[in-house]
């Protein structure tokens, strides 16, 4: 096991090398400048990242608000339909100023893609965050892309959860610097 082990935590390193620090930048500057909440939406494992994230936002940086409410969920899905279901609750919660970053581990959840371009439809700045395929349509869409080179949920999930730690550590920093 001890192979595997190191196999793995090799595999990690790498995909954390592979993050650019001028993304990472690009994506604390839009946070920083725009001065309304955030708005963190994730599908499946994703929105445990995204409710996981709301949480450390919020606690240290801005307001933030996650799509995680299963009572919402069920009405929304039933209502709407599932890929309809995240668009129909950003109508309801986005306002101008706010920021949004959309998670997807495929990149292709339909729910997830229709938010994508409704954000960009009605001007709001955009963050994705995505894995597995390199043509994957989330990859496509956003103001700052970040993109998972990897076929693995648990890869590209801890990446994602990386990639907004990092980026809020540094806003934290950068605030108190200041």
């Amino acid at each position: 096991m001890k192979e595997i082990f190191q196999a793995e935590l090799k595999s990690l390193i790498d995909l954390i090398q592979a993050i650019r620090s001028d993304e990472l930048q690009a994506a604390a500057d839009l946070i920083r400048k725009t001065p309304g909440k955030l708005i963190i939406l994730g599908n499946g494992g994703s929105n445990g990242v995204a409710s996981h994230m709301a949480e450390d936002y919020t606690n240290n940086f801005k307001p933030t608000l996650c799509f995680s409410d299963a009572a919402f969920m069920s009405c929304f899905a039933n209502d709407f339909g599932w890929e309809n279901a995240f668009q129909r609750w950003l109508q309801n919660f986005a306002l101008p100023g706010d920021t949004l970053i959309l998670i997807s581990s495929s990149g292709a959840s339909r729910n997830i893609l229709n938010c994508a371009e409704w954000a960009i439809a009605n001007g709001y700045p955009l963050i994705s965050l995505s894995g597995f395929k390199p043509e994957n349509p989330l990859r496509q869409l956003g103001d700052v892309r970040f993109y998972v080179e990897s076929q693995s949920y648990k890869d590209v999930e801890l990446m994602h959860a990386i990639i907004l730690h990092t980026i809020l550590e540094a806003l934290i920093k950068s605030k108190t610097a200041q």
